[in-house]
């Protein structure tokens, strides 16, 4: 099997901002300290789209509720090869939550990131951030 992993792009409409979490700062990773999309890599007998919500799971705790978050309402935005040859889906959810609502439960803190931040070059883990220049772009 090729390697798979999904992505996930929070965005708050009226802010026009989307969740990124910045990485560990541990020299053992790629891209330490660097913002990055939440998800994962696509396990053995999961789809995309069961990833994208087995890894919300994980990497977020609902403080609403005090449970794993459930995903819903996620949308596949695109699908593509990265420079390291594996298969991207990236998906799309809307949500009008803020990060007082939920604990990033890896890495070290979730980031609101705007549409002009993103162009100011702000550096985005696993070049992510010409994927979120197209997600800006499809918004209009």
């Amino acid at each position: 099997m090729s390697k798979k992993g999904c992505g996930i792009i929070f965005f708050n409409a009226k802010r026009r901002a989307v969740l990124l979490f910045r990485r560990d700062n541990k020299d053992s990773i790629p891209f330490p300290n660097m913002l990055d999309l939440l998800g994962g890599h696509v396990e053995e007998g999961e789809d995309p789209a069961q990833t994208a919500v087995r890894e919300m799971a994980e990497e977020l705790l609902d403080l609403r509720t005090g449970r794993p978050y459930k995903l819903q309402g996620h949308n596949l935005f695109l699908v593509y090869t990265d420079k390291r040859g594996c298969e991207q889906h990236i998906f799309t959810c809307p949500v009008d939550f803020d990060t007082s609502n939920v604990q990033l439960l890896e890495g070290q803190e979730l980031v609101w990131l705007t549409e002009l931040q993103l162009a100011s070059g702000v550096p985005i883990a696993f070049d992510f951030g010409d994927i979120l220049k197209k997600f800006f772009s499809s918004l209009g």
